[in-house]
């Protein structure tokens, strides 16, 4: 992905003189893979005045460092530890389905008869429904 964002860079068919928001989610791993040398080449094209968000599930060197790059006066939002479950209270379950149908009817029952107290992380392929 970043080779083809830099080459479009490089032969003009994208230019980023008119971007106003970057948001860069899992940051930590921006870096990862080798590619910071194209990542770093990209952001050097950036205009300078947009609003950037790193998301990141951890504060490593490389958040660090694509921080440094890409973040003018940066503020940290911290998530409250103390509101998070416990290993021993957090409860995980995974349902595989097939059929669309299937996938709507199992979650709008979920949400109907409120089977699922507290707080969830539902992972879908699509938006569609």
């Amino acid at each position: 992905m970043f080779l083809r964002i830099l080459n479009a860079l490089k032969s003009e068919r994208l230019s980023l003189t008119e971007l106003s928001v970057m948001v860069l989610d899992e940051a930590d791993l921006l870096f990862g893979f080798g590619n910071d040398k194209m990542v770093t080449e990209i952001v050097s094209h950036l205009p300078g005045t947009q609003q950037s968000f790193l998301m990141s599930a951890t504060l490593s060197e490389q958040v660090e460092k694509i921080k440094k790059l890409t973040l003018r006066n940066p503020v940290t939002l911290k998530l409250d530890d103390s509101s998070l479950p416990n290993a021993e209270t957090l409860q995980q379950y995974q349902i595989n389905l097939n059929e669309d149908f299937e996938k709507y009817l199992v979650i709008l029952s979920f949400l109907k008869l409120r089977i699922v107290r507290g707080k969830s992380l539902v992972f879908a392929c699509g938006t569609n429904r």
